[in-house]
């Protein structure tokens, strides 16, 4: 129901180059809504593991949660991992969807016992329906600035293989400071 999306980025960078770039283009995790990153991306990297998430100014729940690995792969290196919504944004989606779900049932039930039909009944299961669409479109959206991004650092061609369509890298690595 929640949306998720695995990546592959390969790069003709050799892996102790591209865990480098990786490793600089990683901030820590900020505990203070007035310190922030200038960094690309905040999140942990644990010898070729890596847990991630996409630096933005002000508050974007599209923002995919980003786990992989980086491994040396013919004469250069691969990226591989998933991108999926952070448990948070999850659980709070969650919670909308079941409120909405009870109200819609408590109206349901009234009107099959009172015989009185509310016409905002109909509109009821749109909420959950726009909200789930809102937040799909939102996390497309971040995840492929974020793949274009990570394949950016590491001068490499993001793949999801769904599709098996490149993602050409819009930043270069060299811009990135």
């Amino acid at each position: 129901m929640f949306p998720r999306r695995s990546f592959t980025i390969q790069s003709a960078l050799p892996a102790d180059e591209a865990r480098s770039r990786l490793l600089d283009a990683i901030g820590p995790v900020s505990t203070s809504l007035l310190h922030r990153t200038t960094r690309p991306f905040t999140g942990s990297m644990t010898g070729d593991s890596f847990s991630i998430i996409r630096t933005s100014r002000g508050r974007n729940s599209a923002r995919p949660m980003i786990r992989g690995t980086l491994e040396a792969a013919g004469g250069g290196s691969r990226i591989q991992g998933t991108m999926r919504l952070h448990e948070v944004v999850v659980v709070f989606m969650g919670l909308l969807i079941l409120l909405s779900a009870g109200f819609f049932l408590n109206m349901l039930l009234h009107g099959l016992n009172t015989g009185r039909w509310d016409v905002s009944l109909a509109f009821i299961p749109a909420v959950p329906l726009f909200l789930t669409a809102m937040m799909g479109l939102g996390f497309r959206m971040e995840s492929r600035r974020a793949l274009a991004e990570l394949a950016a650092i590491v001068d490499g061609e993001g793949q999801t293989p769904a599709r098996g369509l490149p993602e050409r890298a819009q930043r270069s690595a060299s811009s990135i400071a």
